[in-house]
């Protein structure tokens, strides 16, 4: 578990373009996504897989307008949940 100020310093650095802090933020919430993904699909493993897969590519993507002070799981999973229930 990592404490809101290293998860803070991490999202500053993602902002900037830091592929360091996406691969950190990556290790440290992608089993969580795949997890909750895999409960919320009654164990889809490809469903999780391309949930996961995707979400992180659109933090990339959208990597400039995160805030450092919110939380990233609420900004990691919103896009799961605006797919889902698409």
């Amino acid at each position: 578990m990592v404490d809101s100020t290293d998860e803070k310093h991490l999202l500053i650095d993602l902002k900037g373009g830091s592929f360091q802090a996406f691969e950190r933020l990556y290790n440290m919430y992608s089993g969580k996504l795949y997890n909750f993904i895999m409960r919320l699909s009654s164990g889809n493993q490809y469903m999780a897989e391309e949930v996961v897969q995707s979400a992180f590519i659109r933090v990339w993507e959208v990597r400039e307008r995160v805030e450092p002070e919110s939380s990233f799981i609420s900004f990691l999973w919103f896009y799961p949940f605006s797919s889902i229930l698409s």
